[in-house]
């Protein structure tokens, strides 16, 4: 029944998007948000302005539709129980689409006391390669720097990719239309990769409450006004 539900609510998202993208001005831009907060209890709830998004909340790895707003500047509040609450003034430009994430980061006071999972948010501008398709690696991890080994599972083909700390690195793949790819670090496989359609899958990188590395990706679809 849960399946069910969220196959129903991804299925809503998708025909809000629509109905925004076919009614949308020209003052109207889109955002995205993906629950990437493993740490807390329970759902993750997400505030647009003062108004919750949805009364449910998000689990982790789910991630809305193209959500739109008029350009300038909205106030966005993230939420878990167990914790810290992540307020932040988001820009939104006019005919852009721009993916929010939220994820945790342990916080600690001037004495090294641990005071919680601190949740953030993080901005992504949508990308769209001309041709082929792209990786846009993004690390949320504790580690300035993460020396990535990509291996390409039906040619066996290794390639190496340093991504930085909160920055984005990408791979273009311009002579590609499908590929599957399994992504490590230091010999732990983080995860899998399977593109199969052109575009921009942005894989994101972040430390679980496990203490452990884990990956996460997503297509980059871009959410465009009916007049664009």
């Amino acid at each position: 029944m849960k399946r069910i539900c969220d196959l129903f609510f991804a299925f809503l998202l998708l025909c809000s998007s629509a109905q925004a993208q076919r009614e949308a001005p020209e003052n109207l831009g889109f955002v995205r948000f993906i629950n990437l907060v493993e740490a807390g209890e329970g759902k993750t709830d997400l505030n647009i302005d003062g108004a919750k998004i949805w009364k449910k909340g998000y689990s982790f790895g789910q991630r809305t539709g193209g959500l739109a707003y008029k350009r300038g500047n909205h106030e966005f509040s993230v939420s878990k129980a167990g914790c810290l609450t992540a307020k932040q003034k988001v820009k939104v430009e006019a005919k852009q689409s721009l993916t929010l994430v939220g994820y945790a980061e342990e916080s600690f006071d001037e004495d090294g006391q641990f005071l919680g999972w601190q949740i953030k948010l993080a901005n992504l501008k949508q990308h769209s390669p001309e041709k082929g398709f792209s990786v846009t690696f993004v690390s949320f991890c504790k580690e300035k720097f993460l020396d990535l080994e990509i291996e390409e599972v039906l040619s066996r083909k290794k390639l190496k990719q340093a991504v930085a700390q909160r920055r984005v690195a990408r791979l273009n793949f311009a002579n590609k239309s499908r590929m599957k790819t399994i992504v490590s670090y230091k010999g732990e496989i983080l995860g899998a990769i399977n593109v199969d359609e052109p575009g921009n899958y942005v894989a994101m990188i972040y430390d679980g409450e496990d203490g452990k590395r884990k990956l996460k990706y997503f297509y980059d679809a871009k959410f465009t006004s009916s007049k664009n």
